[in-house]
């Protein structure tokens, strides 16, 4: 009995340390956008800085609630200074700092996760409804993110939403991408794209808006230590059994 509930007490400390394990902590500075920045400019050169087209942070606005917090980031321009008819989307960019999980990345163990919400209001049938999320990695210093972004960048992966016109309800984008050993960044690109009528004059978007930013990385690695114990485990449960099962009361 001492062995069996030995075993379930390791098994559990297994269970708990995957998931502890898996959890990640949220690396975006500023991802709900309750603090007001100056986001206008090129692309960031430097970490936890939103920086790109023209932007604002809002609070509740055209029937729409924040998905968290107070405020939220509204898609004003396809470019910094605004309007354009050739430019199709409304882009912002934040540089993300890995260098925590350093050690993890150069052994082929991490991943990026990410996650953000979307939301919109309907204005007529030229009203856009698609937003993108990308997630790329790169080498080398922040400084060098410009000129690498959508260029030469280590990887990249994007997920996009077609929203609806539901204004309580805040659309999910996941993105995952699996972090090479070079990788001494990430960044993140938020889009609102114009894929039903590409304007150019104002407005470009009606009520375009995103909330709750979150970026995170999990490390598995292979062969796991905690799978190791597990199996270790697994093999002390089935020998108590069997001993249990050829020696009864013992």
């Amino acid at each position: 009995m001492y062995v069996t509930r030995l075993v379930l007490a390791l098994l559990v400390s297994v269970f708990f340390a995957r998931q502890m394990e898996a959890a990640g902590v949220n690396l975006m500075v500023n991802g709900s956008f309750e603090t007001q920045e100056n986001m206008l400019g090129g692309e960031p050169e430097t970490y936890g800085d939103w920086e790109g087209d023209w932007t604002e942070i809002v609070g509740a606005q055209n029937g729409i609630t924040p998905a968290d917090g107070s405020q939220m980031l509204r898609f004003i321009y396809t470019l910094q200074w605004g309007p354009n008819g050739v430019s199709g989307g409304s882009n912002l960019w934040q540089i993300i700092d890995v260098g925590a999980y350093a050690q993890q990345i150069a052994q082929g163990y991490a991943t990026a996760q990410a996650s953000v919400k979307f939301n919109r209001i309907f204005f007529d049938a030229e009203t856009d409804t698609q937003f993108d999320v990308r997630l790329g990695a790169y080498a080398g210093l922040p400084g060098t993110f410009p000129a690498q972004n959508e260029n030469t960048e280590l990887v990249q992966q994007f997920s996009s939403v077609f929203t609806d016109a539901d204004l309580a309800t805040w659309q999910l984008v996941t993105v995952e991408l699996p972090l090479p050993r070079n990788t001494d960044f990430i960044a993140i690109a938020l889009v609102a794209a114009e894929n039903v009528q590409n304007d150019g004059s104002d407005p470009e978007f009606d009520g375009h808006y995103c909330d709750d930013v979150k970026v995170t990385i999990t490390v598995v690695p292979e062969p796991s230590p905690w799978v190791l114990l597990g199996m270790a485990a697994a093999a002390l449960l089935a020998y108590a059994v069997r001993r249990s099962n050829l020696h009864p009361g013992s």
